[in-house]
């Protein structure tokens, strides 16, 4: 199968990433190979998003491929995306590929190639991919190990995390029916519901560069072991509202809040 020559619509959910998030659009465009044929959405849910405006300003009014939404639907980063590539649906309709970039991730270099590659040229293309993971150095023994288990965990056990950047046509995105309506566990929500459509997920051999600050907040050893917790209650079928109570605390099912 050959890939359009329109290629991709990147959807970034952000909360509250002004520091974060001109990097990793700068960094989004430098290194694609064919930065013309991308749409960026970029769905802010800060209750102001003037902020994030401010900081991406003057890129917003000299570049067409990119635009700002502001979403104000109930707390859930799955909802989110699931409204930025509605979005990018109607701005961009040739695209033919969605691709969901936490704001403080980076993007390889070539990567939109590696994309295309993996959906539209590979012998067996997967109904959804997804990056390695990398951090910036520095990186302890600790947090060494923490990457190794990741990716292993991701490409052995079919379980990569959003923050691995997952990418799938949009025709595959509409049916499986988008990320699910919860407010945490969003990433390994759409795993299963592509699984259940009986869709291959494949890790690709080129790694995105994520932030270490929730490790360096909490440690290696305690990040892994709540990860690990919050994982196995989801796949012993605890409800996501109840999770994100135990992560965020009981009164933030209705406040926007998001690592």
């Amino acid at each position: 199968m050959e890939a359009p020559s329109h290629s991709i619509a990147v959807v970034i959910p952000t909360l509250n990433e002004v520091l974060a998030l001109p990097k990793t659009v700068r960094r989004l465009y430098q290194s694609a190979n064919n930065p013309d044929s991308i749409a960026v959405v970029i769905v802010d849910a800060s209750p102001d998003e003037a902020p994030t405006r401010a900081c991406l300003s003057p890129s917003l009014s000299t570049d067409p491929s990119l635009h700002l939404v502001h979403y104000s639907g109930q707390p859930s980063r799955g909802l989110q995306m699931n409204f930025g590539a509605a979005h990018a649906s109607n701005i961009a309709p040739e695209t033919s590929v969605l691709l969901f970039l936490h704001a403080d991730t980076l993007l390889p270099p070539s990567w939109d190639t590696t994309v295309l590659d993996a959906l539209y040229r590979s012998p067996n293309p997967p109904l959804l991919g997804c990056f390695k993971l990398a951090l910036p150095p520095p990186l302890s023994l600790s947090l060494r190990i923490m990457l190794w288990c990741a990716n292993k965990r991701a490409e052995l056990g079919n379980l990569p995390y959003g923050d691995q950047c997952y990418f799938i046509t949009r025709r595959g995105f509409q049916q499986v029916g988008g990320f699910p309506p919860v407010p945490i566990m969003e990433d390994v929500g759409l795993l299963r519901r592509v699984s259940q459509h009986g869709g291959l997920i494949r890790v690709v051999d080129v790694c995105v560069e994520t932030s270490k600050r929730r490790w360096e907040r909490n440690g290696v050893i305690w990040n892994t072991i709540l990860n690990q917790f919050f994982m196995t209650a989801w796949l012993c079928g605890t409800p996501p509202d109840i999770i994100y109570r135990w992560y965020y605390g009981p009164r933030m099912l209705n406040t926007k809040k998001r690592d």
